[in-house]
Parts: C-alpha cells; structure tokens; sequence
C-alpha cells in the first residue's frame, strides 16, 4: 500500500457551506501537489539564431521533412521538453520557404486532428518579421487503448531571412498538450519568448 492510499485526512466538523470550501481548498492542495513543477530557463541556439525560455531542459533531434515535388526531404531540428503529455518545442529548417513554414503548420493540425472552425489564426511581427500564430483545439491520443482527449494547441512560426552569416530558414515555437495539463497562461509565456539572435 502506498503513501497515498494510506494517508487520511481529518474533517473538522463544519457547517455545511464552510465544510464544502474546507473540501474544495483540501481538494486544489493536493491537485497542485500532483502537478509537476515548470523550471523556466533561457535557452539560446547560436547556429539557428533563436532564444527562448523552456520549462524544463530540452534535447536535440534531427529528422526528415518531406515536401511535395521535392527530391529529397528537408532537415527539421528539434530542440523539444516534455512535461507529462505536454510538448514544448523549437524547430528550424535550414533553406526553409513560406510553402514549408505551411507544411509545418498543416503537420501540427493534422496531428490534434483539428477541425477549421477549431483554429484561430492572427499575423504578428517578431523581431521586425512577420509570424502566423495559431491558437488550435482538438484530440491528442495518450493512451492507444483509451479515448482520445481534448488538446489545444499554441505554435508560431515564420521565415527568418539570411543575416549575420545565418541562412534563410523556417522558425516555428510549439506548445501543445491535453486541455487538462497546458494552460494558455504556460503556452503563452513560452511562444511569446521566441526571439531572434542578433536582430
């Protein structure tokens, strides 16, 4: 038997309406108790000439992207944290175009099979370039044995032309989770943290 399956808790005799909030406080206690803390740092990109404040350390990965009518797939780089379900993630494409920047996009969608009427979309700048942000809801699958559940998605994403010795290349910030883990508030501090190096 574990901690939790053994523990009590002690109910003060309380009138009925102060004995339902003694509850509901005990009850949000032990809800943030379960919640794993997020541990916001800086994390800087040099060669891809992007920083961002992550909850937690990321790590790096590499993989295709594959595009209609090109020859060979492009290179989308990763740099990704998981808190539970919840995905926080930067990625670059070298050499990227406006046509990927939308690839990337539609990939995402397709991903919490997000129906249209579920997106929002508004154009802003970031560091003087033009970004589309998306604010998506739609199902995530956890457990391939259960249902799928609510999601919402949060990304940005823009074409960063060549400077400072750095190629044309696609930018995109990622926050997307189950309804029930990623608040706006979270994926709102950590899209709204993209910048560019050097601009």
């Amino acid at each position: 038997m574990n901690a939790m399956n053994s523990a009590f808790i002690l109910v003060p005799r309380l009138p009925g309406p102060k004995r339902r909030m003694w509850m509901m406080a005990v009850l949000c206690s032990l809800l943030m108790a379960c919640t794993p803390a997020l541990n916001w740092r800086e994390v800087r990109n040099d060669d891809a000439g992007w920083k961002a404040l992550f909850p937690a350390k990321p790590v790096e990965a590499t993989r295709p992207l594959p595009m209609p009518n090109a020859k060979s797939p492009m290179a989308l780089t990763l740099r990704s944290a998981r808190i539970q379900n919840t995905l926080f993630a930067v990625g670059v494409v070298p050499e990227g175009s406006a046509d990927v920047r939308s690839a990337l996009e539609d990939a995402m969608l397709t991903n919490i099979r997000s129906q249209a009427n579920d997106v929002r979309r508004r154009t802003l700048m970031i560091n003087g370039h033009p970004a589309v942000e998306l604010d998506a809801k739609g199902l995530m699958l956890i457990d391939p044995v259960k249902p799928a559940v609510p999601a919402r998605l949060f990304m940005r994403s823009l074409v960063v032309p060549a400077t400072a010795g750095l190629p044309r290349r696609v930018l995109e910030i990622i926050a997307v989770g189950p309804e029930t883990e990623l608040t706006e508030e979270q994926a709102r501090q950590f899209i709204e943290s993209l910048a560019l190096l050097g601009q």
